[in-house]
């Protein structure tokens, strides 16, 4: 038997053949459900692989309008990039991922802010 032929039970007690995950990353951490004593999964499930090669997808919304700090900050968080230490980019380093996929980004000042705005 081999790991994709493994069906188990979701939350919802509905069969899900690993099949399903298949030339997929799979983590498997075999926990009780619903159980409250799981604080020790607390860093498990802040877990984020960060992977070089994946691109980057700029969600509609953020494109081609005025990204101010708050903007360009919650950006980051939604696109969770990593350096290699596992740590969070600012905007900075962030820039630089989206520059080398390509991405525009324009620079400028409005009222004394600087903004971005990002384009395909």
């Amino acid at each position: 038997m081999n790991l994709y032929e493994i069906e188990v039970l979701d939350n919802n007690n509905q069969t899900i053949s690993l099949n399903n995950y298949k030339d997929q990353v799979l983590l498997i951490v075999n926990t009780a459900t619903d159980c409250e004593f799981t604080e020790q999964y607390d860093d498990l499930e802040e877990l984020y692989v960060y992977d070089r090669k994946s691109s980057l997808e700029v969600p509609p919304e953020f494109l081609d309008v005025r990204l101010f700090t708050e903007e360009k900050e919650e950006l980051c968080e939604i696109l969770r990039v990593r350096d290699e230490w596992g740590k969070l980019m600012k905007w900075t380093k962030t820039k630089e991922r989206l520059l080398a996929e390509d991405y525009t980004i324009i620079e400028k000042r409005y009222n004394n802010r600087r903004y971005a705005i990002i384009s395909i």
